[in-house]
């Protein structure tokens, strides 16, 4: 684990659904969450809304990164456009969002969640704002 992602403050939300910080640097996050019963949907497998907000997470951390990671940029979603690609059940996933690019202001980023066994399961994009 990344030392600096020990220091990310999570958003109540976020801790609630078990969203940890692996890895975090400069225009990058890897993020790891464990899919239990209650994340599931009824066809047992990752609900879509559980993977949206983790590719939400992975594409603003991937653009919130300060060198003082207890204190990061304060991101708002603009837009959010996230694609279903596989099946996820019980276990671990993984998304890793990259920054790729913007302003002052507003930034585009984009992730990808694979399972344990690297699987994609689904990939998506934001459009974040920087709120301070």
């Amino acid at each position: 684990m990344d030392s600096n992602a020990t220091l990310a403050p999570l958003s109540g939300f976020t801790q609630h659904l078990g969203i940890k910080i692996v890895e975090w640097r400069e225009g990058f996050a890897r993020l790891s969450l464990t899919l239990r019963p209650e994340l599931l949907n009824t066809s047992d497998s990752a609900h879509g809304g559980v993977l949206a907000t983790l590719v939400d997470q992975a594409c603003s951390r991937a653009g919130s990164y300060r060198q003082a990671p207890a204190l990061p940029r304060r991101v708002l979603t603009l837009s959010l456009n996230i694609n279903y690609s596989g099946r996820a059940a019980i276990g671990e996933v993984y998304a890793e969002g990259h920054y790729r690019g913007g302003g002052n202001k507003v930034f585009f980023a984009d992730a990808c969640i694979v399972d344990a066994n690297g699987d994609e399961i689904a990939f998506g994009s934001g459009t974040m704002r920087y709120r301070s």
